[in-house]
């Protein structure tokens, strides 16, 4: 949008703002596409009377892209006094990203997963990968699949192979495993593991002929590739 209509727009939001927050929310979505971050962020605090807690989420991350760490945190920590459980983690997530981590940390030790899962995204955007491997290795030793998915696909992203594939394998052949399976065998795949992946094949693993015939075509004879497609394995032409 050229400046001048860009202009017009905002000041059309801004005269029904008053009394409407649908107008009020409407003119800041405008204010921030056009980087207007000030005046977005006054029209939210606005908004905070409303009850909405989505507003409460904007307002925070727009202070902290502002560098307006310090009020981000007390807006939750307003919010957690009261007894808001989800702001007294968003409060110590603010307090992490700043270099206070302790009062996350205590709530992870308390076995909270959800706690867990924000640390180790603001561990991992701090580059301390291990560290936030770590935090999920907890959770794995304690038997939650769902932490053990995410630390193999960290140290998938992360490039260490062999030990996401260590994990993969184990998820894979457990229970409802069908993702876990489609990871691995994109990894096999990926890594050259021709033999261990003609196994699941064999195996009757549908992610696996998929990635097998993508990955080893030129080697597959044209035999073994209709013979996947008869048991089921690849889809007809």
């Amino acid at each position: 949008m050229k400046q001048g209509r860009c202009e017009e727009a905002v000041d059309l939001w801004r005269a029904h703002t008053e009394d409407d927050a649908f107008h009020a929310y409407g003119l800041f979505s405008l204010l921030l596409q056009h980087g207007q971050l000030e005046e977005a962020t006054d029209i939210l605090r606005g908004l905070l009377d409303e009850g909405d807690s989505t507003v409460v989420q904007q307002l925070a991350k727009l202070l902290v892209k502002q560098g307006r760490v310090e009020e981000a945190i007390e807006l939750w920590r307003v919010r957690a006094d009261h007894g808001h459980e989800i702001a007294e983690l968003e409060l110590a997530v603010v307090m992490a990203r700043s270099g206070q981590e302790d009062t996350l940390r205590a709530l992870v030790a308390t076995g909270s997963w959800l706690a867990a899962e924000r640390l180790v995204a603001v561990l991992v955007d701090l580059d301390r990968v291990r560290e936030a491997a770590d935090v999920l290795q907890v959770h794995v030793d304690n038997g939650d699949g769902y932490a053990a998915t995410r630390l193999a696909e960290l140290l998938t992203e992360q490039g260490q192979e062999e030990e996401a594939l260590k994990i993969w394998r184990v998820l894979a052949d457990g229970e409802s495993g069908a993702y876990a399976a489609t990871r691995l065998a994109k990894l096999l795949a990926e890594q050259g593991g021709e033999d261990e992946l003609r196994a699941r094949v064999d195996a009757g693993d549908h992610g696996a002929a998929e990635q097998f015939i993508a990955h080893f075509a030129d080697k597959a004879p044209h035999q073994e590739v209709e013979r996947l497609r008869r048991h089921g394995l690849l889809p007809h032409r």
